[in-house]
């Protein structure tokens, strides 16, 4: 997870949202309200570490959605999983908190703790192995 900060062409902060990676590489995943007026945008992770945003590499405008390269190396990416997989009951994570990044962080780790020592009918829930997210970006 990270809290991306937008900035306009004067340098000044207009916006803030979170995204998070997909690959390895640095491609990160956030709405595309978020960065639509951006000038230069860089996200803060978790341990407070800053990356630079090198670039907009897709947008899919109607589903809110914009693919981002961000600079890093060593970086961890979220597995993600196929809606086509999801049924009816299936418990879901959804992250976002556009608002700030650090308390959320905290407080989803122990949701998803709590969560793994909850019975389920379909077995337990093992963390953010069981989080799916499905996402359609026009390249």
């Amino acid at each position: 997870m990270f809290l991306l900060i937008v900035y306009d062409a004067n340098g000044k902060e207009i916006a803030t949202g979170t995204g998070f990676l997909v690959s390895n590489d640095g491609n990160l995943i956030t709405n595309h309200h978020v960065i639509a007026k951006a000038h230069k945008m860089v996200a803060k992770a978790e341990n407070g570490g800053l990356f630079p945003i090198a670039g907009l590499l897709a947008v899919n405008a109607a589903n809110d959605l914009a693919l981002l390269k961000l600079e890093g190396k060593n970086l961890t990416s979220l597995p993600l999983g196929s809606s086509e997989k999801v049924e009816a009951g299936v418990r879901i994570v959804v992250i976002g908190r556009p608002l700030g990044l650090e308390e959320f962080v905290e407080r989803m780790k122990e949701k998803l703790e709590e969560l793994s020592a909850e019975p389920h009918e379909r077995g337990k829930i093992a963390g953010r192995g069981n989080a799916t997210v499905g996402l359609g970006v026009d390249v």
